[in-house]
């Protein structure tokens, strides 16, 4: 039987403090130490962009790095379901990584984004709210479709 667990992101690499919203994922059998990210989509995910594909890992690697630090385990099995709305075929890829692995890519993650960050509220002094909030959101998506990815980690 499969246990859904809401991940809530608040945790603290080095000096930092990392929040995000609740997520759920699937643990389809908590003694294999696996962990699935479903993501919905509209035909083959050979047509998914490899930039799309290599966010999806990295957003399941982070999970990845949170459910070893909460359970103290050395690795984890993560998969990653493509599930097509359309003909409810499933597409299951999967990956075998270290906690190790998985803590570096995070803590590189951090680091990239608390740069990325400094860099912008630097750039926005003076800037008015309104401005700021569009350069930021989409900033966001840049970055995210274009560096804090890792696609190869395991």
């Amino acid at each position: 039987m499969a246990d859904l667990e809401r991940v809530r992101l608040g945790v603290v690499p080095g000096q930092r403090t990392v929040r995000d919203h609740r997520e759920v994922v699937r643990i389809p059998d908590p003694r294999r130490q696996c962990l699935e990210e479903i993501k919905t989509i509209r035909g083959h995910p050979d047509e998914i962009p490899e930039n799309h594909q290599a966010l999806h890992w990295a957003q399941l690697q982070t999970y990845g790095a949170l459910f070893c630090r909460a359970r103290g385990v050395d690795e984890v099995h993560l998969a990653l379901v493509y599930v097509d709305v359309a003909t409810q075929g499933e597409t299951v890829l999967r990956q075998l990584c270290s906690a190790e692995q998985l803590e570096a890519a995070f803590e590189q993650r951090c680091e990239a984004f608390l740069a990325w960050s400094q860099q912008e509220a630097a750039d926005n002094v003076g800037v008015p709210l309104t401005t700021v909030q569009a350069r930021w959101r989409a900033a966001k998506v840049r970055l995210a479709l274009a560096g804090l990815s890792a696609p190869d980690l395991c």
